[in-house]
């Protein structure tokens, strides 16, 4: 067990540090304005895979280990999803006019659209056949593939030795690379398997299992996505596409405070299965106050050198991202402190604690942010979230005190 978690860890690690580095260099040669279009295209598709996948991953993964349905059938069932996403796709853009600016050739757009939402479904899926199989590293191997072969293409673009390539094919190649990814988790997926792959749906009975096992987890992932980026929406309507890009690598940035506690709460979920109460409740309240003070020091000396930092980091035209920071620091966190109280609230299977508090921080953003259309900003937006996600952590310390006398 230590060996399959010493491994995704490192794995996933490599793929947010190359991650990190793909966005900061687009950030550095693209300029605020369109690396801001970009990643809020990115955010649209996002979205538009969420619903389509119905989190079916988790049923993947839950189903195909305990062997209840079995892989020609998941498998199956996953293609033909990753499938209606193209006909959808393609409806959108005969219905809906292009108003993008980053790709303004409607046909380009769509292979955009395409390759993205399609690959990561197959992707996504892939990589849960994968897990179900105890295979916690493939998926992880190939991202990181794919994310250097992305950041070397881009460093000889930077450097004029790929005169040829344009700007418009760089994009098409980094949304191809998705599609890429996907086919190749799939057919490798397929290839070695013990025995020939054979197209076959779930049945009815199987299809209920799915649908009931996959449905709560998304509708909190629906929940969580739009608590996260509903922001992005107003900040696109209302601000310039300079801010968008400035305010969308502050949000960049406080993801990345989440990368460790997302891992110390995956490490807190199942021990709360095995684990008495009283024990696991001290884990949590030591590993929160351990993430906070240890952030509130990282955020101290980002706060003291951002102002200068930040520009130099990503680029001149990044020099409104310091104040949005600055006012986003105590949301970071309190939404840093608040995965390992969720994960023990998942653990003891009390999903709907975890959902009834993202309802609420989501409800502040949707009206702090309407609240402030009149004079609305980057910085507005920073504080609404800010304001939010620190609600949420208060109710869930109010609910876990409820339940525990701590």
């Amino acid at each position: 067990m230590l060996k399959y978690f010493y491994q995704t860890t490192v794995w996933k690690l490599l793929v947010q540090i190359s991650g990190f580095l793909l966005n900061l260099l687009i950030a550095r040669y693209f300029g605020a304005a369109q690396s801001g279009d970009l990643f809020y295209l990115l955010s649209i598709y996002s979205l538009i895979i969420l619903f389509f996948s119905f989190s079916l991953e988790s049923g993947i993964i839950y189903f195909g280990t305990k062997k209840t349905i079995s892989f020609d059938k998941l498998i199956s069932f996953s293609l033909l999803i990753s499938l209606l996403s193209i006909g959808f796709v393609y409806l959108y853009f005969l219905f809906v006019p292009n108003s993008n600016a980053l790709i303004t050739n409607n046909r380009l757009l769509f292979w955009s659209a395409i390759s993205f939402i399609t690959g990561n479904l197959l992707y996504s899926f892939g990589g849960s056949l994968f897990y179900a199989k105890n295979n916690f590293i493939f998926q992880h191997k190939v991202a990181f593939v794919a994310q250097v072969v992305l950041l070397l293409i881009l460093i000889l673009k930077w450097a004029n030795l790929l005169p040829s390539l344009s700007d418009t094919t760089y994009f098409l190649l980094y949304f191809a690379s998705y599609l890429v990814m996907g086919i190749f988790c799939f057919l490798f997926f397929i290839i070695q398997q013990k025995e020939k792959f054979r197209f076959s749906l779930p049945t009815t009975e199987h299809l209920k299992l799915l649908f009931k096992y996959c449905g709560l987890a998304w509708v909190g992932n629906l929940i969580f996505f739009l608590l996260y980026r509903l922001d992005y929406l107003f900040v696109e309507k209302l601000c310039s596409a300079t801010e968008l890009g400035n305010y969308i690598q502050v949000s960049k940035i406080a993801q990345l405070f989440f990368i460790l506690p997302t891992i110390l709460a995956s490490i807190i979920f199942p021990l709360t299965i095995s684990k008495p109460a009283d024990e696991i409740l001290k884990w949590v309240t030591s590993l929160s106050r351990l993430i906070f003070f240890s952030y509130s020091l990282v955020c101290i000396v980002a706060i003291a050198t951002g102002y200068w930092l930040f520009p130099l980091v990503f680029g001149i035209t990044f020099t409104d991202m310091y104040l949005p920071f600055v006012l986003i620091v105590p949301g970071i966190l309190s939404l840093s402190v608040s995965f390992t109280i969720t994960a023990y609230f998942a653990g003891i299977k009390k999903l709907d604690i975890n959902l009834k508090a993202a309802l609420l921080g989501l409800l502040v953003v949707l009206v702090g942010n309407i609240l402030a259309i009149s004079f609305y900003s980057i910085k507005v937006a920073s504080i609404v979230s800010s304001l939010a996600y620190f609600i949420l952590l208060v109710y869930l310390i109010k609910v876990l005190k409820k339940l525990h006398p701590i």
